[in-house]
């Protein structure tokens, strides 16, 4: 079959990346030889609304250096293209992708000219509004082909409130009417597709965990990767002064060396001075860096979905560090399927890591290997064309 999937931006998520690379892997073990991912970037801002969005961030600097510690800069796309060539290079090696959509024009254009087979939303967080700009194509609206097998696999709200209007549900729920298979990534999400859209969502596995650690060992091989530098990997999305004390405070009580592969300036605390007179300091490792750090790691401490996932991939003892900010209801869900409730902490409270019992890996392998089941199980029916619709 010709598959496209739609899911976040890759840029530089390593997660987002790898998660769709082990999508496009299991699916060409499948025997679906053609399969490429529907790339496509967030429209450029406007000068004026760039000036704009400049203007707020110095008046916040002025006024409210806690709030705004720094004037951030929106890289250009040179400078985008030096910070992220590591990551484009790896996603040169392993994910088919078409070129870069930056319209909902573009992926009408593409189904029309292609006619793929099977379209496929997932994963991450496709369902999140606020994240996405192309709501609607997320639920497929660029094509009305009958021929179309239309799949959400491991689809993600983010978040167990609900964030769309009335106007925006009534036309997603006849969108996904269409669906010949639902499934979705937490169990608040099953809810919200019940309650909400009017359907019923499998629970499935991250498409990460659909490969074992020894597929993604292999990646790091054929990248030579060299070792990591330490043994406590650290891998913080939204670092502040208190998850930095708990990371010293628990790496000190276990005499660990706590690392990260994150460069110092990133996109979100990015500033001119830093991308021209730093710009070796901006640079976002490659993906198989990322993998290479949990395979070297003695234990993880985090506040990232996917690197909790790859902590239990790769049988690495972790703490997750509350990122409500991000969505908590990935959390919640993941950890309550393999009974690691007590790994989530809160920065504040380092004291309550060393309450966490020690992991069973054991029962999280059985759990895995029922759910890697019934996932690729429910990939397997959705795309069968003489499946009747699963909804």
């Amino acid at each position: 079959m010709k598959i496209g999937i739609l899911t976040q931006p890759l840029r530089y998520n390593y997660g987002g990346i790898l998660q769709n690379m082990a999508l496009q892997t299991v699916l060409r073990k499948e025997g679906h030889s053609e399969v490429c991912t529907l790339d496509y970037s967030v429209p450029s801002k406007s000068p004026f609304a760039l000036l704009k969005w400049e203007i707020k961030k110095r008046l916040g600097h002025l006024i409210d250096r806690k709030s705004f510690p720094v004037v951030t800069h929106i890289p250009t796309e040179a400078e985008k293209d030096m910070m992220f060539a590591g990551i484009d290079a790896f996603m040169e090696r392993h994910i088919v992708r078409t070129p870069r959509f930056t319209s909902e024009e573009d992926f009408r254009r593409w189904a029309q000219e292609e006619e793929p087979d099977a379209l496929i939303v997932g994963s991450d967080q496709c369902w999140r509004l606020r994240y996405n700009p192309f709501i609607d194509s997320m639920f497929l609206s660029f094509t009305d082909s009958p021929k179309v097998r239309r799949i959400a696999y491991a689809a993600s709200f983010g978040t167990a409130a609900w964030e769309y209007d009335d106007a925006l549900t009534a036309r997603c729920s006849r969108l996904l009417s269409r669906f010949d298979g639902v499934s979705v990534r937490e169990t608040s999400a099953v809810d919200l597709c019940r309650s909400h859209f009017g359907v019923r969502a499998d629970l499935v596995l991250d498409p990460t965990m659909l490969l074992g650690p020894d597929e993604y060992a292999s990646i790091v091989a054929s990248e030579k990767v060299p070792a990591s530098p330490g043994n406590l990997f650290v891998h913080l999305l939204d670092p502040d002064p208190e998850k930095s004390r708990f990371v010293r405070e628990y790496a000190a009580s276990r005499n660990l060396t706590g690392f990260s592969i994150l460069p110092p300036y990133q996109v979100e605390n990015l500033t001119r001075k830093a991308i021209r007179k730093h710009p070796q300091d901006c640079i976002y490792p490659s993906p198989a860096v990322f993998l290479r750090a949990f395979m070297d790691s003695e234990e993880v401490i985090v506040d990232s979905f996917h690197a909790c996932v790859f902590a239990i991939i790769f049988h690495k003892p972790f703490h997750v560090l509350t990122n409500s900010s991000r969505g908590n209801a990935r959390f919640d869900s993941l950890l309550e399927l393999f009974s690691l409730q007590d790994r989530l902490v809160t920065p504040e409270s380092p004291g309550s890591a060393g309450q966490s019992v020690p992991i069973c890996w054991e029962h999280v392998d059985e759990v895995l290997s029922s759910m890697k089941e019934s996932s690729i199980g429910f990939l397997r029916a959705s795309l069968n064309p003489e499946n009747k619709s699963v909804i």
